[in-house]
């Protein structure tokens, strides 16, 4: 995992300060800033992200970056400051399945209430 990697330039920023304290806001707001230098290099390595992201979805930014996993947030209670991250998230945080996060991430429906929906149509 490097620097071309969008979570693996967040993990570099985050090692290269020290290893600081951040919380699930500070992570979410280093991986839109951790976006925003890939896209001056010219690197888009997570293009469904970006995209959900331009389009001022910062929903989508909460659940790719839980579903990341990064280590400093641990067993950290998960900070939900959206009505539709709630709703994504199912009941009481719990996490939901990755294939969901992908095709919520993508923008297409729910795959638990829609039968023409699946992974193979995104």
């Amino acid at each position: 995992m490097g620097a071309e990697a969008l979570r693996g330039l967040v993990v570099t920023t985050w090692e290269t300060n020290g290893r600081p304290s951040w919380d699930f806001p500070r992570t979410a707001d280093e991986v839109e800033r951790a976006d925003d230098a890939l896209t001056r290099r010219g690197l888009n390595p997570a293009h469904a992200l970006r995209a959900r992201r331009l389009a001022g979805d910062r929903a989508a930014v909460e659940v790719w970056t839980r579903g990341c996993r990064f280590p400093w947030l641990g067993s950290q209670p998960r900070a939900m400051s959206s009505p539709k991250t709630k709703k994504a998230l199912g009941p009481k945080g719990s996490r939901p399945h990755d294939s969901f996060l992908r095709v919520w991430i993508l923008g297409a429906r729910d795959p638990r209430r829609s039968r023409t929906t699946s992974l193979s149509k995104v």
